[in-house]
C-alpha cells in the first residue's frame, strides 16, 4: 500500500522537474527584448487587478454615500416643507384674527379658514408619512414622538382659536396669541429634527471618508508588496537570463574595440543578441564614415551662418564668459550708433547704462535673458533709445558655458507709436481733456496715493447747462463750441497737476488735492468768475452756464471711485435743481 504511494510521489516530482526544465529552456531561448518585458507585464497585470478592485470598492462606497445622501436630502426637503406649511398655518390663523377684528363678513374670512383647515390636515398627513415611510433610528423616533405632542397641541389650539375668533374676536385673539407658544415648541422640534438629519449626513460622510482612507492605505500597502515582489523577480531573472548574454556581448565588443573601423563584422550573422551587437558595430563604422561627410557639410553650414549673421535685420553679437564682445554684425553697430571696430573687444561690464547687465549675466546661470526698455548707448552718440535684448548661453562640447549670444532690436519708433496711440486713447478728441478712460486710470492712481500719504482729495462734477437747447436751437457746431468753452473754463480754474476730464456728453469731472486753505466756496467763485469772463465776450448768442457738485475723499474713511463719483454727481444735480428753482422764482 505504501509502495504505490511512493511511486506516485516520485512520478509527480519527475514531471515537476521536467516542467521546470522546459520553462527554464524557454526563458533562456527568449530574446532579451522579451525577457525584460516579463516583470513589467507581471507588474502591470498586478496593478490592473489592484486598480480594478480599488475602483470597484470606491464605486461601491460612492454609490452607498449617494444613496444615503439622497435619502437624507429627501428627508431634509420634507422637513422644510413641513416647516413652511406650519408657518403658513400660523399665518392663516393670524390673518383670520385680523380680518375678524376688522368686522369683515364671514364669507370674506372663509377662504382663510379653508386654507387653515387644509393646512392642519396636511400637517397631520406629512407627519404620518414621516412615521410610515422613513426607516427611523432610535433618536429620530424619539424626536418625532416629542414632535407629535407639540403638533397635536398646536393643531388643537389653532382649531379652537379659529372657531372662537369668528364668534368672539376679542377672546379669539387671546387664543391665537396663546397658540403661538405651541407653534414655537413645534418649530423648535422641527429645527431639532433638521439639525439631527444634517448631523447624520456629516457622520455618514466622515465614516465614508474613514473607509476610503482605509481602502487607500490598503491599496498603497498592496502596491508596495507588488513592487517588492517585482524587484525580487527582476533580480532573479536578470541574474539567470540576462547577465549571461550581456557578458558574452561585452567580450565581443572588447575584441572589436581593439581593431580599427575598417574591420568588417558583418560575417557574424546570428539571430541572438550577439548578432544584433555585431550589426550595431557595423552601423557604428558606417556612421564614422558619414561623420566625415557631415564635417564637410558643417563647414558649408558655418559659411551660410556667417552670411546670415552679418545680413540679419537684427543686431547680433557674441560675447565670452568674461563679458567681452567677440563678434557682432553691422546692424548692431547701426543700432548703437557705433562701429564694429569699437564694439568687438568691448568690455560689456563698462557700459554706463547698467539696466542691461542682469540680462547679460543670465548666461552664467545657463538661462535665457530678456530686456525691453530704454538704453543709453556708451559707445554711440549718447542718445537714449528703446530696444529689446535677448540673450542665450553658448556651450562647448563638454556642456560648459563659454559665453553667450545676444539679439538686439531697436524698437524706438514702435514705442513712440504705442505711446502716441495710448495718449490718443486717453484724450477727448473735441476738448483735448482726458476722456472717461483716462480719468478713471489717473483717478484710481490718485486714490491709491491719497490712501498711502493720508491726503484728502476733492472731486468736482460739472455739467454744461442747456446743451440740448444750444444744439437744437443754434446747431451742433455751436454746441461743440460750448463744450470747448467749458473745458477752457476748467483749465483756467484748476492747476495743471489736477486731473481734468470730459466724461462724455455735457459731463465733466475734476479731481484735485484737497487743501484746507482752499475751500469749496472759493473754487465755486473761481469757476463762476471764469464763466462770467467768457459770457462777457461780445456777440455771444447765449450765456454759458454750468452746474457743479463737490465731494471730498477722506483716506480715513475710504470709498471706491464709483462711490465718490456718485456722491459728486448727486450734489451736482442738487445744484442744478436749485438753479432751476431760483430761475422760476
Amino acid at each position: 500500500m505504501v509502495r504505490p504511494i511512493i511511486a506516485t510521489g516520485r512520478g509527480m516530482c519527475y514531471e515537476m522537474e521536467s516542467l521546470m526544465e522546459k520553462i527554464k529552456l524557454f526563458l533562456n531561448n527568449m530574446p532579451i527584448r522579451f525577457k525584460v518585458l516579463i516583470v513589467p507585464l507581471m507588474l502591470v497585470m498586478a496593478i490592473i487587478m489592484v486598480s480594478s478592485l480599488s475602483i470597484y470598492g470606491l464605486k461601491e462606497q460612492q454609490q452607498t454615500m449617494a444613496a444615503v445622501n439622497d435619502i437624507t436630502l429627501k428627508r431634509i426637503t420634507l422637513i422644510n416643507e413641513f416647516k413652511t406649511l406650519s408657518e403658513q398655518v400660523q399665518s392663516n390663523l393670524f390673518r383670520i384674527s385680523v380680518l375678524r377684528s376688522m368686522n369683515l363678513p364671514k364669507q370674506e374670512i372663509a377662504p382663510a379658514q379653508t386654507n387653515l383647515t387644509q393646512g392642519l390636515s396636511d400637517l397631520n398627513v406629512i407627519y404620518g408619512q414621516m412615521l410610515i415611510r422613513w426607516q427611523l433610528d432610535i433618536d429620530e423616533f424619539a424626536i418625532l414622538k416629542r414632535m407629535k405632542e407639540s403638533l397635536s397641541k398646536f393643531r388643537l389650539q389653532a382649531k379652537q382659536a379659529a372657531v372662537v375668533v369668528v364668534k368672539n374676536p376679542s377672546f379669539g385673539v387671546l387664543l391665537v396669541r396663546s397658540s403661538a407658544a405651541s407653534f414655537d415648541d413645534f418649530s423648535a422640534m422641527l429645527a431639532t429634527l433638521l439639525d439631527y438629519e444634517m448631523a447624520k449626513v456629516i457622520r455618514t460622510t466622515e465614516a465614508s471618508n474613514i473607509k476610503t482612507q482605509e481602502l487607500s492605505l490598503a491599496i498603497v500597502v498592496l502596491v508596495l508588496l507588488i513592487a517588492i515582489a517585482a524587484a525580487i523577480v527582476t533580480i532573479m531573472l536578470s541574474a539567470r537570463l540576462i547577465s549571461g548574454p550581456i557578458g558574452l556581448i561585452t567580450r565581443m565588443m572588447h575584441r572589436l574595440a581593439d581593431g580599427d573601423l575598417s574591420m568588417e563584422v558583418s560575417h557574424l550573422e546570428r539571430s541572438d543578441e550577439i548578432g544584433e551587437m555585431a550589426h550595431a558595430v557595423d552601423v557604428f563604422r558606417s556612421n564614422a564614415i558619414e561623420k566625415e561627410k557631415m564635417d564637410q557639410a558643417l563647414q558649408e553650414s558655418e559659411k551660410r551662418y556667417r552670411l546670415l549673421f552679418m545680413r540679419t535685420p537684427a543686431g547680433v553679437f557674441h560675447y565670452n564668459s568674461e563679458l567681452f564682445v567677440t563678434d557682432c554684425n553691422d546692424r548692431l553697430a547701426t543700432i548703437l550708433k557705433s562701429t564694429r571696430q569699437k564694439l568687438i573687444g568691448f568690455d560689456l561690464r563698462g557700459i554706463n547704462d547698467q539696466r542691461l547687465m542682469p540680462t547679460l549675466y543670465e548666461i552664467s546661470k545657463a538661462e535665457e535673458g530678456f530686456y525691453e526698455g530704454p538704453y543709453l548707448s556708451t559707445t554711440g552718440t549718447g542718445n537714449e533709445i528703446w530696444l529689446t535684448l535677448r540673450t542665450s548661453p553658448l556651450f562647448d562640447q563638454r556642456g560648459h558655458i563659454v559665453g553667450g549670444v545676444g539679439l538686439m532690436e531697436d524698437i524706438t519708433e514702435k514705442k513712440q507709436a504705442e505711446e502716441m496711440i495710448k495718449e490718443l486713447s486717453l484724450r477727448d478728441s473735441l476738448t483735448s481733456l482726458y476722456n472717461r478712460r483716462g480719468f478713471v486710470t489717473l483717478a484710481e492712481q490718485k486714490l491709491k496715493d491719497a490712501n498711502r500719504e493720508k491726503k484728502s482729495l476733492r472731486l468736482i462734477f460739472i455739467d454744461c447747462d442747456d446743451l440740448k437747447w444750444i444744439n437744437d436751437t443754434l446747431g451742433h457746431s455751436e454746441g461743440d463750441n460750448a463744450l470747448v468753452d467749458t473745458a477752457d473754463v476748467l483749465e483756467q480754474t484748476f492747476r495743471e497737476s489736477d486731473v481734468i476730464s470730459r466724461l462724455g456728453g455735457d459731463e465733466y469731472a475734476v479731481l484735485t488735492t484737497h487743501s484746507t486753505d482752499i475751500e469749496t466756496d472759493i473754487i465755486s467763485k473761481r469757476i463762476q468768475l471764469n464763466v462770467d469772463a467768457i459770457n462777457a465776450q461780445p456777440s455771444r448768442p447765449y450765456k454759458l452756464s454750468m452746474s457743479w457738485g463737490v465731494a471730498i475723499y477722506d483716506p480715513n474713511c475710504p470709498v471706491s471711485l464709483d462711490e465718490l463719483m456718485s456722491q459728486a454727481d448727486k450734489l451736482m444735480y442738487i445744484n442744478k435743481e436749485a438753479k432751476k428753482k431760483s430761475c422760476l422764482l
